[in-house]
């Protein structure tokens, strides 16, 4: 296994990017689900769980 300072600062930083691409993925996609089921209901003039 190849060991430097670029693969152990990827390393690292892929983390903390993971970390920060799941939470603003979630985000986005619990947002967008939300708008979706607004605007159906909405559309359809009442409120259905």
């Amino acid at each position: 296994m190849w060991r430097g300072p670029v693969s152990e600062q990827a390393k690292s930083w892929t983390l903390w990017q993971w970390l920060l691409f799941a939470s603003i993925l979630l985000l986005a996609f619990a947002a967008g689900g939300y708008a979706v089921d607004w605007d159906s209901r909405r559309r359809h003039g009442g409120f259905r769980i």
